[in-house]
């Protein structure tokens, strides 16, 4: 088969690969999209970015099952792989498991024609969701996880902090939740316009001075009662703690490869305003009502969850290479990228 293969940092090649063999308990899936997240970009071109090489990336992607008794079900797939057997895996806690594996990081993923994954981890799709579509229920996921980490309740004040694809989607949610402002930062004028779009009550450009003293302009001076930061830039995540009201809520999820240091402004803003940080890791997928993976699903394909404006570029996986090389150059306009595989 084709898959784009890394064999070290920033040496992505599209080539001939053996074809997966599934293990037990795994099924094959021909992959028909794979988007990209921001975490592929760091993955392939960053220094050090994967544990192993050579390595296929990408977490993810949507496709069909071969054979398994489900030939030609439409799925998309969850990239976390739990051990089953930890203590969070026994709570159904799997996005916390202590010992997991993960799908494009620790072993192959989607950027490739087929993949070998844990039946487990398969999520049909209804025919009325597009594969480019199911290809961004992760990011879906992820958004609707921190919402909730951050329990945004009906008339809330919300700052979201990066207007990447899963920023965008938690504008929608905070939305959806009964958010009566959510102020989106983000330096890329276009992505400013797309959250504007998707219904932000206004934008904030962060290269333009404070976003948090912008943020009390905007919300008469009180801050708001939860930020979202899903840049993974501590200027962002400093920004968040900032930015919050008296007793708020700010939840990372972007990941910082670079180092955080809280002032003794921010630790006393933190001590003497009650606030509370926390993080947000992947999406809740367990066997209840909670799953984080089935509602976004579900909201995309009642068209309460719009995902397809985020998609503003779409290549065939051949050119991987190429793009992955624009996506490392800063000043790109690309906000979610979408291969097309078969």
């Amino acid at each position: 088969m084709k898959a784009a293969v890394l064999h070290g940092p920033g040496d992505l090649r599209y080539e001939d690969v053996p074809d997966p063999a599934p293990g037990p308990g795994e099924v094959l899936v021909r992959v028909r999209r794979a988007s990209v997240c921001g975490s592929d970009i760091y993955r392939i071109t960053g220094p050090g970015g994967a544990y192993h090489y050579p390595l296929i990336p990408g977490h993810e992607f949507s496709g069909e099952v071969v054979g398994a008794g489900r030939d030609g079900q439409r799925v998309t797939v969850i990239p976390l792989i739990p051990c089953r057997q930890c203590e969070p895996c026994e709570r159904g806690q799997y996005n916390l498991c202590d010992r997991y594996s993960y799908l494009g990081s620790r072993r192959d993923g989607g950027f490739a024609e087929y993949v070998a994954v844990p039946e487990a981890n398969l999520l049909p799709v209804p025919d009325s969701v597009e594969f480019e579509e199911a290809a961004t229920v992760e990011a879906a996921g992820g958004a609707l996880h921190t919402i909730r980490r951050a329990s945004v309740q009906p008339g809330a004040r919300v700052a979201i902090f990066g207007a990447g694809p899963i920023g965008l989607c938690a504008t929608q949610w905070a939305l959806l939740l009964g958010a009566k402002q959510v102020i989106v930062v983000e330096p890329v004028e276009r992505k400013r316009q797309l959250a504007m779009e998707l219904g932000a009550s206004a934008t904030i450009d962060p290269t333009e001075g404070s976003a948090a003293d912008m943020i009390r302009e905007l919300t008469d001076g009180e801050g708001v009662d939860a930020a979202l930061e899903f840049s993974g830039s501590p200027g962002g995540q400093s920004e968040c703690i900032a930015a919050l009201k008296k007793r708020g809520v700010a939840v990372f999820y972007g990941i910082s490869h670079r180092g955080l240091e809280l002032s003794p402004a921010h630790v006393d803003r933190i001590l003497r305003h009650e606030l509370t940080v926390r993080g947000s890791w992947n999406a809740d997928f367990s066997a209840t009502a909670s799953n984080d993976w089935r509602i976004a699903l579900d909201f995309i394909a009642r068209g309460r969850l719009r995902t397809r404006p985020l998609i503003t570029h779409r290549f065939p996986l051949s050119e991987a290479p190429s793009v992955f090389h624009q996506l490392a150059q800063p000043g790109h306009e690309m906000i979610k990228v979408v291969f097309e595989v078969a």
